[in-house]
């Protein structure tokens, strides 16, 4: 054993749900695992600030997510699966929050080394496994659960619909399925994405995105990490034909929701008069351009609309905020889904 794995492993066993410590508690981020966050170079291209930042906030980030779960169905004694598991972070939320039985599938095995290491040190039991979601025998291979989780991995998957399929595969009638995806068309990925900083790289398709990618940072395609970006509507359409609605978790009914934005569409509008893409084709450039500008030209015309809505229909008002706020501004979606058919997969 190494020292950092003892370093782990000795670690207190949390105590009682009820008087759970602060999101930052060591318990959570013992002094060897956070040395491997500020020093390991994780994945070429990618912004390690952003990364590291939200790393080592997924104890909080899972808290916020567990309490929209729990909204919509209780987590105690319900069986979990945690797709793309990472450091276990959100396992570790979910055994917190009463969960029975949690399984974690991950790609990366330096993740899953530590995200075992970490479940050992707080004495919970897990069923962590190297297993890609894409793979033909998922569903067969994985069962069923009551609570599917999805954060931040569709986006990087090579394909979406099979991914979401499998995800509804191994939901059981009754289940609850947590999905959270970046927000394409969103002024925030749009003037940088959240994965390398590259401003309108979200408006490309994937071999597009590629080519911005290499030819910007120089590296080779097979470092490139992200699927394949898209809307709240392909989201909706392709869990509702495996008989799953997706209910959007977060909220924007009033104008002001719509007005915090004006800031970022402007700055995005002083961005878009510089030559941001002067080693690209300029084919590539030019869409990405008139994407962007359409988007701002969006954000105008849905306020100039606001205002008339305001005065005539006033009834509406609240739809129409959340609908511009939450599928084009905010730079996250987030979406709980319930499974009340008997359209599951079978174990």
């Amino acid at each position: 054993m190494t020292q950092s794995s003892a370093t782990l492993l000795t670690t207190p066993t949390l105590p009682p749900v009820d008087t759970l410590p602060p999101v930052d508690d060591p318990r959570y981020f013992p002094a060897s695992f956070l040395e491997h966050l500020n020093n390991s170079y994780y994945g070429s291209g990618i912004d390690l600030n952003s990364y590291r930042e939200y790393m080592r906030t997924e104890i909080q980030r899972g808290r916020e997510i567990a309490r929209v779960i729990n909204a919509s169905t209780d987590i105690s004694g319900k069986d979990v699966l945690d797709v793309g598991c990472g450091y276990t972070g959100l396992l570790i939320v979910m055994k917190e929050a009463g969960a029975r039985n949690l399984t974690g599938i991950e790609v990366d095995n330096q993740r899953l080394d530590w995200g075992r290491k970490r479940l050992a040190s707080l004495g919970y039991d897990a069923k962590i496994m190297d297993f890609d979601v894409c793979r033909p025998d998922a569903p067969a291979t994985l069962g069923t659960y009551d609570i599917v989780l999805a954060q931040d991995v569709i986006e990087h998957v090579p394909d979406p619909s099979l991914t979401i399929d499998h995800l509804c595969r191994m939901l059981r009638p009754g289940g609850a399925i947590y999905v959270q995806v970046g927000n394409k068309l969103s002024p925030d990925q749009l003037t940088g994405d959240h994965h390398y900083r590259l401003p309108g790289i979200t408006m490309l398709s994937r071999a597009q995105a590629i080519e911005y990618f290499c030819t910007r940072l120089h590296l080779p395609e097979s470092s490139y990490a992200v699927g394949y970006w898209r809307d709240e509507k392909f989201y909706r359409n392709a869990f509702r034909s495996h008989g799953i609605t997706l209910e959007r978790v977060d909220k924007y009914p009033t104008t002001d929701h719509v007005l915090w934005y004006a800031n970022a569409i402007s700055e995005m509008c002083i961005q878009l008069k510089q030559n941001l893409w002067p080693d690209l084709r300029p084919e590539l450039g030019q869409r990405m351009k008139r994407r962007m500008r359409k988007i701002a030209e969006i954000y105008v015309h849905a306020s100039q609309q606001l205002a008339e809505i305001a005065v005539k229909r006033p009834e509406l008002l609240n739809e129409a905020c959340d609908a511009i706020t939450g599928r084009i501004l905010t730079g996250v979606l987030r979406f709980v889904g319930k499974r009340e058919d008997g359209n599951g997969g079978g174990a």
